[in-house]
């Protein structure tokens, strides 16, 4: 079949025309072509119903459309316990209606759904809503001044024509005072009576209706009191009295003052906000009372708390005294004032009075008393003095002047034989130290001096067979300290060389110790620096010779044989020396012993 130009511009016009048509009715069937593989015959129902108040009377609702080809909404209503009814329909793509009219306080119930020419989509969610005015809340009520106060709160309402204000007094009614426009939220109330205590309330209203009621406030009206008085001194004459301001509209400060016994009087006035007041010409030694009370144009506080304070002088305390050298000692104290011009020291001596024997300076805290008698006990008090007054004394304090002698001293043998002296020194002022030697039966001579702080001195070229005697104290250049403790040194050496003879024992019979005529000879004998060593052999009568060894330790007079028999050790102690004679124990047994 031949087709022209005319025939082809028929035919796909036919085509065209048929496919608009196909897809017109498609439409009206409410399919859904936009994924033919799964093709969705519903109208999609709108979500996200939300409804608030737009007055005591209307409310407006908001969707989401979730179709794109719905003819229109349809908005349903229901009250409380009743059945959803259609109230309104409008046209496609609109998401939102206001509906009003409505009756104050009820609940509703909304929901709504898409439709079309031939069907209805399903409900969105529902959504309720109470027609009330939401109340304001967060009523405070604060002091301006004795007479006023401003309360404030928070609007919780968006379409209210204003605010409702209510008060009453203890015992009565609430009774409307003043009436506020929108969106104000604080008010002052003024002319009130000092003294009373009124209760407030505040409800938001409309043409048609009012709010519930706010929460209730109350508040006294009176000038709040200051309080934290404290007094202090500032000298012996004045003190100084702070306080906390708890109110913030008082014109000043009303101050009284009395005296023990007396009554109260007010001594002076201060501007607004002070905190602070002195009190000068006072009497030394009185006590005080005050108190204080904030004060307005038309009314006075309540009075703070009482303070009492005695104008007194503090006195110094925990004086200390210490030695400074054999004729000075260094005085300490504490300062517990802050006025005074001063501080005075005394001094007696013993069984006497005392005497001032100098001042120092405000705030000085320490003294040095020099030129005293070494040997002699001293006492000292301070006390504080201003121009007009002195302080009471502080503690009292001794101290002996004395010279700290050395002490422990101890001798050591060095060998051949020198010794070495040691002592311990208790002095911190010392010039230097004396040592002291005596021979058996002879006196004390001073054989050397050594510098400050030096604590040992070696002794050479004694003689052997000697006993010396040694002692040491310090000096300065006025005075010299007791002696150490004396100590004893045996120069040993050769003494012990000889033949010894029992000459006496309380021992009975031979074995174990010595007896009568026994003999003991000591030979070789050694001096190591600390003992005397050598051999020594034993005449027994009962076992012969038996031969051993021997050291003697002069300083713990200690003597120890060893034999070579079968007697194992035996010591002796307690030893006396002289050049013939040897005085010896052991255990319960004494020995005396002849050189021969």
């Amino acid at each position: 079949m031949d087709f022209d130009n005319k025939d082809m511009k028929r035919f796909f016009g036919t085509l065209l025309s048929f496919i608009f048509s196909f897809f017109f009715f498609l439409s009206c069937q409410n399919l859904d072509v936009t994924n033919p593989a799964d093709p969705d015959y519903t109208i999609k129902p709108p979500t996200n119903l939300n409804v608030t108040a737009l007055d005591d009377q209307s409310v407006r609702l908001t969707w989401t459309d979730n179709c794109s080809f719905e003819s229109g909404f349809r908005i349903e209503r229901k009250e409380e316990s009743g059945s959803y009814i259609q109230i309104a329909e409008i046209g496609a793509n609109v998401t939102s209606f206001d509906d009003a009219g409505l009756t104050y306080g009820k609940v509703y119930y909304y929901q709504v759904r898409a439709y079309t020419s031939q069907n209805n989509s399903t409900y969105s969610n529902e959504k309720s809503v109470v027609t009330v005015i939401p109340a304001p809340s967060n009523l405070n009520v604060t002091t301006i001044d004795d007479q006023s106060v401003r309360l404030t709160w928070m609007d919780n309402c968006t379409f209210e024509s204003g605010f409702k204000i209510e008060r009453k007094e203890e015992g009565g009614n609430y009774l409307q005072i003043t009436e506020v426009g929108a969106n104000v939220t604080s008010f002052d109330d003024a002319g009130l009576t000092y003294g009373k205590v009124y209760y407030y309330q505040v409800r938001a209203y409309t043409s048609q209706n009012n709010s519930v009621y706010s929460n209730e406030k109350t508040i006294q009206m009176i000038t709040p009191a200051p309080s934290n008085l404290d007094a202090t001194a500032i000298n012996d004459q004045s003190v100084r009295l702070t306080w906390t301001d708890n109110c913030s509209f008082e014109s000043g400060f009303r101050i009284e003052r009395k005296e023990e016994g007396g009554s109260y009087a007010q001594i002076a006035v201060v501007g607004a906000n002070m905190t602070t007041y002195d009190d000068a010409g006072l009497t030394y030694d009185k006590l005080y009372y005050y108190r204080v009370r904030a004060y307005t144009s038309q009314n006075n506080s309540t009075y703070s708390n009482e303070k009492s304070v005695v104008t007194v002088f503090p006195a110094p305390s925990n004086l200390n005294v210490t030695t400074i050298d054999d004729q000075s000692v260094r005085l300490t104290w504490m300062d517990n004032c802050t006025f005074e011009s001063g501080f005075k020291i005394e001094r007696k001596e013993e069984s006497g009075s005392y005497v001032q024997i100098n001042d120092v300076d405000a705030n000085a805290t320490t003294y040095d008393d020099d030129s005293l008698t070494v040997g002699k006990v001293y006492f000292y008090r301070v006390k504080a003095y201003s121009s007009s007054n002195s302080s009471d004394y502080s503690n009292e304090k001794s101290i002996t002047t004395v010279f700290p002698a050395p002490s422990n001293l101890n001798v050591t043998a060095l060998g051949n034989p020198d010794v070495r002296l040691t002592w311990t020194d208790n002095c911190s002022f010392e010039s230097g130290f004396r040592i002291e030697r005596k021979e058996e039966s002879g006196s004390y001579v001073q054989i050397a001096e050594v510098g400050a702080n030096v604590t040992s001195f070696d002794d050479a070229g004694l003689a052997f067979g000697k006993t010396y005697y040694y002692r040491v104290r310090a000096f300065t250049a006025q005075n010299r300290s007791a002696y150490s403790n004396e100590k004893i040194f045996y120069s040993m050496q050769d003494l012990w060389n000889g033949t010894w003879k029992v000459t006496s024992t309380n021992n009975t019979s031979s074995g174990s110790n010595l007896i009568v005529d026994e003999t003991l000879t000591f030979s070789n004998s050694i001096f190591n620096g600390s003992a005397v060593t050598g051999n020594v052999k034993w005449v027994s009568i009962s076992w012969g010779i038996v031969n051993g060894t021997y050291e003697y330790d002069p300083t713990g007079q200690t003597l120890v044989i060893t034999y070579t028999g079968g007697y194992g050790t035996k010591t002796y102690t307690g030893v006396s020396i002289n050049q013939t004679q040897l005085n010896m124990s052991s255990g319960s047994l004494s020995f005396s012993l002849a050189k021969q």
